[in-house]
């Protein structure tokens, strides 16, 4: 996975969404280095949100501050 992240971080925009409390999210960001391949701006926690997957509304939020194309 790390290859995989290593190759695809110079190449695309990532981004992560995950569900769950932001504080534990956030320990498991910190732990898994996430941050090293992914800006934190580009990771959304619905716990922080108040939308969560599956809800449409969260990959929204995040291709909008993202600037992704639809």
């Amino acid at each position: 996975m790390k290859k995989i992240l290593d190759r695809c971080a110079g190449n695309a925009r990532l981004g992560v969404i995950t569900n769950g409390p932001e504080e534990h999210q956030q320990d498991k960001i910190r732990t898994l280095g996430i941050t090293r391949w992914i800006p934190e701006d580009n990771i959304f926690i619905s716990g922080s949100l108040d939308l969560a997957k599956p809800d449409r509304r969260i990959f929204d939020f995040a291709a909008a501050s993202m600037d992704l194309e639809e």
